[in-house]
């Protein structure tokens, strides 16, 4: 409150200095949202010698010399209930030209409960002799489109006769914001509560995979060790070596069971070999077992030329692109893309599939914590990257990704 009283109080006492046919002062009335600037003690009574000398020339030259230069507030001054001044910030506001706002009924333009009129504003100000609360109110654009702003209005004595003097703060910038951080967070929220599910649907999708495969080759093995040695006590030397001839495939399934779990967990090709080699790999994987699905792979770039930190999450998008297409798309034809180019590091996956329409889809994956397309954007956007989505009905989808220099 301290700062906002600094900041306005030289725009007040400029305005004070005008003439005193110009401002009903009143205790405690400061003029809202003055202009934002802090003055020097040779600079403030300069300007304030200025508006003295255009104030003695006329009125209405001095509220023009004080309020032209507002660039980020709308000034207007109201009587008879039509608008007689406005300033070129008030214009782009709300985006009419400033020769046809004078004459307007301001009620044309600002919607508010809170607005009163100029015999309502003068009553009101002679009971309570100091300024009302700043409301939020909307504004009315040229277009009929609706802007949020910050309104507030003081009496003043304009050419001889009461007026209202107002200023207009635009925040429709500030609340869009507020709207994309407040879907963000929402985002986050939902996202990290589905990680948190995932993870657990991962760990009991492992321990199945554990006990249902190595568990039962592990206790067949056990079993027949055991009964190795049974054998060996009983000098059954050949009966215990046929016996752990059998064994032997038991222990290699096993292993094999091992590394398959271990190459969904994290492919160890990714660390020994690195990303092209790994890409390479899944993509022959994948048409092993979608063998109606057919990928043009380009890898157009060095193994060098990718960063360590971006080789994991390059691997995941790719590999949920196309499970995603696998799953959904009833495509039979993708395309891979991995290029250096002149921006950076560009990922592309294309398929030909039945498409989507992707604000639809998107909301759907947040409505019911999808993990797909909201893993693939947190991979991407976590690590600087830009994600793009193009799809629709009929003609395919293209995910793009782009980490820039």
């Amino acid at each position: 409150m301290a700062e906002k009283k600094k900041t306005a109080a030289p725009f007040r006492r400029m305005v004070e200095t005008v003439h005193h046919e110009l401002l009903v002062q009143h205790a405690g009335s400061p003029v809202p949202y003055a202009h934002q600037q802090t003055f020097s003690a040779v600079k403030r009574a300069r300007n304030v010698a200025d508006v003295r000398k255009t104030a003695e020339q006329s009125p209405h030259a001095a509220i023009k010399y004080i309020f032209e230069g507002c660039l980020l507030i709308g000034i207007y001054i109201v009587q008879d209930e039509k608008i007689v001044y406005a300033n070129d910030k008030l214009a782009r506001m709300l985006g009419y030209p400033r020769d046809e706002l004078i004459g307007m009924s301001p009620g044309k333009l600002f919607q508010s409960d809170h607005r009163s009129s100029q015999k309502g504003m003068i009553e009101h100000q002679q009971k309570w002799p100091v300024a009302s609360p700043v409301p939020k109110a909307r504004g009315v654009r040229k277009n009929g489109e609706i802007i949020w702003i910050k309104q507030s209005e003081v009496l003043i004595a304009y050419n001889g006769s009461a007026a209202i003097l107002g200023n207009v703060v635009d925040l429709t910038p500030k609340k869009r914001l507020k709207g994309v951080v407040w879907q963000s967070k929402r985002e986050l929220r939902l996202l990290s509560a589905k990680l948190l599910s995932a993870q657990e649907q991962e760990r009991k999708r492992i321990a199945s995979e554990l006990h249902d495969t190595v568990g039962q080759y592990l206790s067949a093995i056990k079993f027949s060790l055991e009964n190795i040695n049974a054998l060996l006590e009983d000098n059954q030397i050949a009966s215990s070596q046929k016996s752990l001839q059998a064994v032997l495939p038991l222990i290699q399934e096993a292993i094999s069971e091992v590394r398959r779990i271990s190459m969904d967990l994290r492919p160890a090709i990714l660390d020994d070999l690195g990303l092209l080699a790994t890409l390479s790999w899944f993509c022959r994987t994948f048409q092993d077992v979608y063998v109606n699905i057919a990928i043009d792979k380009q890898l157009n770039i060095q193994e060098n030329d990718v960063p360590v930190e971006l080789k994991t999450a390059i691997y995941r998008i790719v590999q949920e692109a196309l499970n995603n297409v696998a799953k959904h798309a009833k495509a039979d034809h993708v395309s891979l893309r991995l290029n250096k180019t002149d921006s950076g590091i560009e990922l592309t996956v294309t398929d030909n599939g039945c498409g989507f329409v992707v604000s639809q889809a998107l909301e759907r994956a947040i409505r019911q914590c999808g993990l797909g397309l909201a893993s693939m954007r947190q991979r991407s956007e976590g690590l600087g990257g830009s994600f793009f989505i193009g799809s629709a009905p009929g003609i395919g989808t293209t995910i793009r990704v782009l980490w820039a220099r």
